[in-house]
């Protein structure tokens, strides 16, 4: 009877000792992340220089001797030939064509931004800017996926987030109807989440750390349709990751 408490206590000990292990590590970490770092930055003397005084009759050669006459021409004072033309009067003004509205992602990870045309009538320039939400989850940049592994916690999730700009130019396709092509530069950051049996790392025991990054650049096609002054419509990613969107907006 005696032998067999000895053996279990052989057996339980390297466990137990892991297992504390695991433990401090841990708070170590978490300690570690929580911990705002600062640095004492040595600031050097500010040398103010001296401020120069300037003769304001230096450029316009004013003395009591020799009067300051101003510049003229055929048109007048100060250059006022450009304003003399009859046809600066007769100018049409620029019809502008501008839209502003949401753009959303309907493919995983989903994704919601701006979007605004600028331009004239015909010719305008397409810019654009969306992302997904953010992590839910309890994130570590210092732990590595090799700590994990000796820790041996469990693999439960994987979570994925999405940031893109698209830059183009579009013109008039129809009455009422616009289109656009561009480029789009995204990236996606991967985590993997993974679970924490002594809820150290988070309240719930479930944390994440990075996976992950990839940055991508790809084409961009898309249709605007004017209805009075809302303006809908739809665009495609390709090259990259396929992605297709919705436009909602107002015409201004």
């Amino acid at each position: 009877m005696m032998m067999n408490k000895i053996l279990s206590l052989l057996f339980l000990f390297p466990i137990v000792c892991l297992s504390q292990s695991e433990v401090d590590e841990k708070v170590r970490k978490r300690s570690e992340r929580n911990t705002n770092l600062t640095t004492i930055v040595e600031q050097s003397p500010v040398i103010v220089p001296t401020p120069t005084v300037v003769n304001p009759y230096y450029y316009n050669r004013y003395t009591p001797y020799t009067p300051y006459v101003p510049y003229r021409n055929r048109s007048g004072y100060y250059g006022n030939e450009y304003y003399s033309d009859n046809n600066y009067y007769n100018r049409q003004p620029l019809e502008l064509n501008t839209k502003i509205g949401f753009v959303g992602g309907l493919l995983s990870p989903n994704s919601i931004g701006l979007y605004t045309t600028i331009g004239g009538q015909n010719n305008f320039m397409y810019l654009s800017y969306e992302g997904s939400k953010s992590s839910e989850y309890e994130h570590y940049n210092n732990i590595t996926f090799a700590e994990v592994f000796s820790w041996e916690d469990e693999l439960i999730n994987e979570f994925e987030k999405y940031s893109s700009f698209t830059l183009g130019i579009g013109s008039d396709l129809f009455e009422g109807v616009n289109h656009f092509a561009g480029v789009n530069f995204n990236r996606i950051d991967k985590d993997l989440v993974f679970y924490d049996e002594y809820h150290i790392l988070s309240e719930n025991g479930e944390y994440s750390i990075n996976d992950s990054e990839k940055r991508d650049f790809g084409l961009v096609y898309g249709l605007l349709f004017d209805i009075r002054n809302i303006n809908v419509g739809t665009s495609i990613y390709f090259l990259s990751k396929s992605r297709i969107n919705l436009h909602f907006g107002f015409n201004l």
